[in-house]
């Protein structure tokens, strides 16, 4: 399957589908894994679209579009409609993301490397300048497209702890139920409650 194939079906999943929007806004860290100016132009008005709060399908695709003064340039309101249609359903629209992410990285390793290539054969480069720049290069390019916001059960729970210390400054003995007149009548739910 063609790149831009994957593309299409990705968008127009994400066009169809709430959940596949879900899953879009949750693997995709830059727009940058569309590498079809058309498409590229499409995601970034549904995320646009997305930032805003706003509804995302073939309708307000289309008008921010316009307002955006960019619909003739993805070809006119037929492209968008016809993203829509290629897609039947959005069941496996995560191993679509992920192909997505797969030929991205294969895009960026492939342009790292040609960078490297013209610089390694140079006399005056330095070898362990050129090893901190694979490694430096090879990091910031995961970084953008691998999921970069987990984090450990230590660290959640050290945030869970703050948290409950300063909701605590009411001097309960428990946990907010977040009903403030129960709290205020049983001091908060206590382990034995849990």
């Amino acid at each position: 399957m063609k790149e831009s194939e994957i593309e299409e079906i990705v968008l127009g999943s994400v066009l169809n589908d709430k959940e596949a929007q879900v899953e879009f806004f949750n693997l995709i860290q830059t727009l940058d894994v569309f590498s079809e100016r058309t498409n590229y132009l499409v995601a970034e008005s549904i995320k646009r679209l997305y930032d805003n709060g706003d509804p995302i399908d073939v309708v307000t695709v289309v008008k921010d579009l316009q307002k955006a003064g960019r619909i003739k340039e993805v070809g006119g309101s037929i492209v968008v409609a016809k993203l829509s249609s290629k897609v039947s359903s959005a069941a496996h629209v995560e191993i679509h993301i992920r192909l997505l992410l797969e030929n991205y990285i294969k895009r960026g390793v492939a342009a790292f490397a040609q960078r490297l290539l013209s610089t390694s054969l140079s006399e005056t480069a330095d070898v362990f300048e050129q090893v901190a720049m694979v490694q430096n290069g090879l990091d910031s390019l995961l970084s953008q497209s691998l999921i970069s916001d987990e984090q450990s059960i230590g660290d959640i729970l050290k945030e869970e702890s703050l948290k409950w210390e300063v909701e605590n400054k009411s001097k309960m003995a428990g946990i907010s139920t977040g009903i403030y007149r129960v709290d205020e009548a049983i001091g908060g739910l206590v382990e034995t409650d849990l």
